[in-house]
């Protein structure tokens, strides 16, 4: 949703389980910085390395960390569907990108529709 946004700085949040979802203290911070070419596969590799790094921490400073009371409220995002997937056939390549880039080519695919009809679109990264 973050990179549907236009973002490329991605926040992570450890957070204290508590009562209310998303409500607890902040245990640690971090954040991943993307170039804004990367697909949906190395978007989750550098995800899940950023989230391993977090734990790491974790781990490391327990129990001698501080925890910081959070600010605001939390943001929630609805679980995306293959139909979030569809892309704008009158918009450029370039506006669609975003939604390409987060397209997963085998569980939900970009696509398009046309004269009734649905087109499949996968994307890959030459390297």
């Amino acid at each position: 949703n973050q990179i549907l946004n236009n973002q490329n700085i991605i926040h992570f949040s450890m957070i204290k389980a508590s009562e209310k979802v998303d409500a607890g203290d902040v245990i640690l911070r971090s954040q991943l910085k993307l170039d804004g070419t990367e697909i949906y596969q190395e978007i989750r590799e550098k995800s899940s390395y950023t989230i391993i790094k977090l734990i790491i921490k974790f781990l490391k400073n327990f129990p001698t960390f501080k925890l910081e009371k959070q600010k605001g409220h939390g943001k929630f995002f609805k679980k995306r569907k293959s139909d979030d997937q569809e892309l704008k056939i009158n918009k450029s390549i370039k506006a669609n990108f975003n939604i390409l880039r987060t397209a997963n080519n085998e569980k939900w695919p970009a696509f398009f529709k046309y004269k009734k009809n649905k087109y499949i679109i996968k994307i890959y990264k030459n390297k």
